[in-house]
């Protein structure tokens, strides 16, 4: 692991402080950092790594700081697909590998029943979150969109994520229902493609997929019942089925659901949104063995 550290204080740093010796011990996902600057309770530590840029605000009245940085997600590789773009298109897509038949996108999307919000939007905020949030824990993480004009069809999406070497694939989406009083998660997962086969037997998909949706909904504080939300196993979506990866279409709510729709223009919101996904993509490389248990590395 390649390391680059800056430090920090309040005040200009004497001679003897700017020789001061840092020690700092990398491992495999993390590392583990000590030094002193008498005098200065507060610095600021920077570190970046191939994969992950983070800051540190560190204090201590005696000057001497130490402590770890973990980052359990090293090596795991994420694509994060914001759903949806300005301006869509009806595109006619074969099905998947292994199955019959077409399946015909639609151009439209959700919008919000009360902020008039559109999914193309919400998808993108939560998206640029999770990102984030996936750098901080030491993932490689990139999206198969960054802007919302240019589009991408559902085939092309899951074909970027392949070209990316992703071992995950999350596929951000909004959902809604004439019935504006439901609402909930809902988390969809490929069944019998070619693909998904490959990947994982259903039954084993499906326990990945309540890995990821039961860490969202720790985080939001939703009880672990299908009445905030399920996982659904079916070969509807094509970005599932042409997926070669591990791959999960999440609804992250009803923005047909006037209380839902506020909640996912809500910033704070959509950070508890992205925490749980990323939990979830930590509890899932551990499952597929992409990662090891944190305390089994030092």
């Amino acid at each position: 692991m390649l390391l680059i550290i800056f430090l920090c204080s309040l005040t200009p740093l004497s001679t003897s402080q700017a020789a001061m010796k840092l020690e700092l011990t990398p491992y495999e996902r993390g590392f583990s950092y000590a030094y002193s600057l008498p005098g200065e309770d507060f610095s600021i530590l920077w570190y970046s790594t191939p994969s992950e840029t983070g800051r540190l605000v560190l204090c201590n009245e005696e000057g001497q700081y130490s402590g770890d940085v973990s980052l359990p997600l090293s090596g795991v590789i994420v694509c994060i697909d914001p759903g949806h773009q300005e301006f869509g298109k009806a595109v006619r897509t074969p099905a998947g590998p292994g199955l019959t038949g077409y399946i015909k996108g639609t151009s439209g999307m959700a919008q919000g029943v009360v902020t008039l919000r559109k999914e193309f939007i919400v998808t993108m905020e939560a998206a640029v979150k999770l990102r984030d949030e996936l750098l901080r824990q030491g993932a490689t993480v990139f999206l198969t969109r960054e802007e919302p004009y240019t589009f991408l069809s559902n085939l092309d999406r899951s074909l970027i994520a392949e070209e990316g070497g992703a071992h995950i694939m999350l596929r951000l989406h909004c959902d809604l229902r004439e019935n504006r009083k439901t609402q909930g998660i809902s988390v969809y997962v490929p069944r019998n493609s070619d693909y998904a086969r490959a990947v994982a037997d259903p039954d084993t998909y499906r326990h990945m997929g309540e890995l990821l949706i039961n860490a969202m909904k720790n985080r939001l504080g939703y009880e672990l019942t299908e009445a905030t939300g399920r996982v659904r196993i079916n070969d509807q979506f094509v970005g599932n089925n042409w997926a070669k990866m591990i791959c999960f279409l999440v609804e992250m709510g009803f923005m047909s659901n006037p209380e839902e729709d506020i909640k996912l223009a809500t910033p704070e919101y959509q950070q508890w949104l992205a925490e749980g996904m990323a939990q979830g993509v930590y509890e899932i490389a551990l499952f597929r063995g992409l990662v090891q248990p944190e305390n089994s590395e030092q």
